[in-house]
């Protein structure tokens, strides 16, 4: 991993021209392959979009810094070549590998810091995105956008092999969702606390690639209330009520779901996969209606 990480450095225009190379600090491998370096007195981020949005991350990272919202300060993106795996896709989006540089945030992630307080900054930020005017939309960002949604959901069922009685349930509710109308705003596309970090007394976004200009803002407060709940703060529907998000709605319930089927996937732990699919078999029995 070392010579792929020396690679990626290498091929960074930004770090050429100095006498001292860059110092790596830390190496993150889930994902994407994430990278911390130090180079002239300063800390940067290197991360390996092998999603393929690292384009769209940077170019929505230099658009929310121009519009006042707490994000890294983006460096460049050097492209590597086009991804063409289906895993990853979403709608007809295309996608490029590459390195995505950008200035390292000092901070605590909220997921270390659960308190209502805290919890309370994530949603006023959540609340901003959605209703800010300047990204209301009539139309999705992408055509055939709740369809490509309810995709990702098949999507999961197939790979954990759920079937039966809550396979029924979460198709039924998939076709609810085709049939909910959608105000179409901001999203980050991956809001939990892991992607949000403290800085004093505020907050700032990470992880920026399933950024959407037109999107369900349902996609935010399903997945937020989902990682919360996964880390233990089980006070978050009431909080979520306060802030204006509909905890009986289909849409809300469509992305709590998914984002529970995501933590299944990938989650190994089996203390909270045990937990999560309680938590995702009663929520589907007491809220989709049979």
């Amino acid at each position: 991993m070392l010579d792929r990480v020396q690679y990626l450095i290498d091929m960074v225009e930004f770090f050429k021209g100095k006498y001292e190379p860059p110092r790596i600090l830390r190496i993150w491998k889930k994902t994407n392959l994430v990278i911390l370096v130090e180079f002239d007195g300063e800390k940067y981020i290197l991360k390996d979009s092998l999603r393929g949005y690292g384009l769209y991350e940077l170019m929505y990272m230099k658009l929310l810094r121009l519009e006042g919202y707490p994000v890294p300060e983006p460096i460049d993106f050097y492209p590597i070549e086009l991804v063409t795996d289906e895993d990853w896709a979403y709608g007809n989006i295309s996608r490029y590998r590459g390195i995505l540089v950008y200035r390292y945030v000092e901070g605590k992630c909220l997921c270390e810091d659960m308190n209502e307080k805290n919890i309370t900054l994530a949603l006023e930020l959540m609340k901003r995105m959605h209703e800010d005017p300047r990204h209301v939309r009539k139309k999705p960002f992408i055509p055939g956008y709740k369809e490509a949604e309810v995709n990702r959901l098949k999507y999961y069922i197939k790979r954990l092999g759920i079937n039966g009685e809550i396979k029924r349930l979460l198709e039924e509710l998939a076709k609810r969702y085709l049939d909910e109308k959608i105000d179409y705003t901001l999203i980050h596309g991956d809001y939990r606390p892991q992607n949000l970090l403290l800085t004093g007394s505020k907050i700032c976004m990470i992880d920026l690639e399933g950024v959407s200009d037109g999107a369900d803002k349902y996609k935010d407060a399903g997945t937020f209330s989902a990682e919360s709940l996964r880390i233990g703060y089980n006070d978050i529907e009431d909080l979520m009520s306060k802030f204006g998000y509909d905890i009986n709605s289909i849409r809300y319930l469509f992305y709590l779901i998914r984002r529970f089927l995501v933590i299944l996937r990938y989650d190994k732990r089996i203390e909270t996969k045990n937990r999560i699919t309680n938590l995702m078999e009663s929520f589907l029995r007491e809220r989709v209606k049979r």
